[in-house]
């Protein structure tokens, strides 16, 4: 699957063994997306709390 790190099919095709994460390879990036941009929310939060600047994620 070309722009996926180089990852090999079978690894990308391979049984999911964490179902909430999506059926197809597609999904399953798409919820790594989305819960990294949770986390770095959080991150983001914490660093606001503590009186510094957010990060420049771009």
């Amino acid at each position: 699957m070309p722009g996926c790190g180089g990852a090999p099919d079978d690894e990308l095709l391979g049984e999911n063994t964490f179902r909430w994460t999506g059926d197809t390879p597609m999904e399953r990036m798409i919820y790594t997306i989305r819960h990294s941009q949770h986390h770095i929310a959080e991150i983001n939060e914490e660093l606001t709390r503590q009186g510094l600047p957010p990060g420049d994620w771009h």
